[in-house]
């Protein structure tokens, strides 16, 4: 009789069976109750399998709807057996499922299929995101008044999102979701998406390429408002808070040292 493992050893091994690896040090210490040890790990890996595909169809139901059904379990079973997951949350599942299935043979020759992906990866992160209190409108038009002569650093709402795509992955994705009408042209221009949560939906908006590459700013924790200057920096400057505003996504109007960002990397 072999050594018995210790408990970190067996989970080790166990978790490790569950991804998909061979367990011939655990079969020994598995009841079998009348199925096969190895049968037995299978059924908890195909289960593992499972509910992990289930949680990538909710966070990605474009994407299948996109590459059809037998297509998107293929892939997300691959996936799965590749990452598992780091976390008994499964919100987190899938962080990395577009740029895996940017590299997947049968997506190459459909280039949006990765930022759909990653569309519907930020709508997810919007709507897990925590919340500020926004400023009301007068005492964030006040503030910007007041920081007119020196650097002013714009926070922005924890689950605000953008991703600017070359393709246009805003008809794609809407589309997707209720397709009326004809598909629309993946090779038409590229859009920018501006993503928010309000209540308990996320909500979206087109942008402009010089406004998404604000708001991408922004989240990164830049401030690309200094290099602004005389009437026409102005201008430019209110286009581009214009949809921030509208949407009271602005958490806060500083000047001085830029703070801290509040939010998360743009796609």
């Amino acid at each position: 009789m072999p050594r018995a493992p210790s408990l970190p050893e067996l989970q080790r091994a166990f978790a490790a069976a569950l991804a998909g690896a061979d367990a011939p040090a655990l079969a020994p210490w598995i009841a079998a109750r009348g199925i096969d040890p190895a049968a037995r790990l299978a059924i908890y890996r195909n289960a593992g399998f499972a509910i992990h595909a289930d949680a990538l169809e909710s966070a990605f139901p474009a994407l299948r709807a996109l590459v059809g059904a037998n297509c998107f379990d293929g892939l997300a079973t691959r996936f799965s057996a590749r990452h598992g997951s780091a976390s008994g949350n499964l919100h987190g599942f899938g962080r990395d499922f577009a740029a895996f299935v940017q590299a997947q043979a049968e997506t190459g020759a459909h280039p949006w299929l990765p930022d759909v992906a990653r569309l519907e990866w930020l709508c997810q992160e919007a709507l897990l995101a925590a919340e500020l209190d926004s400023p009301s409108l007068p005492d964030l038009l006040q503030a910007l008044q007041q920081s007119a002569a020196e650097a002013i650093h714009l926070q922005l709402k924890p689950h605000v999102r953008v991703l600017c795509s070359a393709f246009p992955v805003l008809d794609l994705w809407t589309w997707a979701l209720d397709p009326q009408g004809d598909p629309p042209d993946p090779h038409a221009p590229g859009q920018c998406v501006l993503l928010w949560r309000r209540g308990t939906r996320v909500r979206h908006a087109p942008l402009d390429a010089e406004q998404g590459a604000f708001v991408q700013a922004l989240i990164r924790g830049h401030d690309p408002t200094g290099a602004l200057a005389g009437e026409a920096g102005c201008e430019r400057l209110a286009a581009w808070l214009a949809p921030l505003l509208e949407h009271a996504l602005i958490a806060r109007i500083a000047s001085g040292p830029a703070p801290p960002a509040v939010t998360g990397d743009p796609a």
